[in-house]
């Protein structure tokens, strides 16, 4: 089944290669996969919208948890320190990996545990 929070099968899982898994622990340490969450227990947790009402805004809690029509490849990382972001971009660039976005952020700027590497390609909008 198609997920709703993001691209591809739900019943596909493809395992990181030995190599790749080594390489990122002994970069950032081991890793923990985060569970997936259905869209009803995502949208119980969004919080009203902050912006006043407006023609032009739309504030629907589901509406805004909801991917964007087409396709896009994207891939989020969070690091432990800003250091290890920085060295794991240091090494992306050195691989001259292909990246049309980056963004690092702190855990306060984006309410997380860890700092954040995001890196993926532009949204196609149109038709499915």
């Amino acid at each position: 089944m198609r997920r709703w929070n993001g691209w591809g099968d739900d019943g596909t899982e493809l395992p990181l290669k030995p190599a790749a898994r080594r390489f990122l622990a002994g970069l950032i340490g081991e890793g923990r996969p985060l569970p997936d969450a259905s869209l009803a227990e995502v949208i119980a947790r969004v919080p009203a919208s902050r912006l006043p009402e407006h023609r032009l805004i739309v504030g629907d809690r589901e509406v805004r948890v909801t991917p964007l029509r087409g396709q896009e490849d994207f891939h989020v990382a969070f690091f432990p320190d800003w250091d290890s972001a920085t060295a794991a971009l240091r090494v992306l660039a050195q691989q001259k990996i292909p990246l049309s976005m980056m963004r690092l952020g702190n855990p306060a700027s984006l309410r997380s545990d860890g700092c954040p590497l995001c890196a993926g390609s532009a949204v196609q909008f149109g038709p499915e």
